[in-house]
């Protein structure tokens, strides 16, 4: 990823960058996809990190 594109994440903060990867998770699939809770592996102090989790098998043979 370019200087750019990782300032303006960092800008972006946490509920910018989940609004953004919403929007690729439907641009790639449409609706199927879901956001799941996730323990971060090696820190279970840590509150749970979303995870995006896509089903592609819609997609196949689509143009785009």
């Amino acid at each position: 990823m370019g200087g750019l594109a990782q300032v303006m994440l960092r800008e972006l903060g946490e509920e910018g960058r989940a609004i953004i990867e919403r929007l690729v998770a439907t641009d790639a699939v449409g609706p199927d996809w879901v956001e799941e809770p996730r323990p971060v592996p090696g820190k279970p102090e840590l509150p749970p990190d979303s995870g995006i989790f896509l089903d592609s098998s819609s997609t196949v043979g689509r143009v785009r």
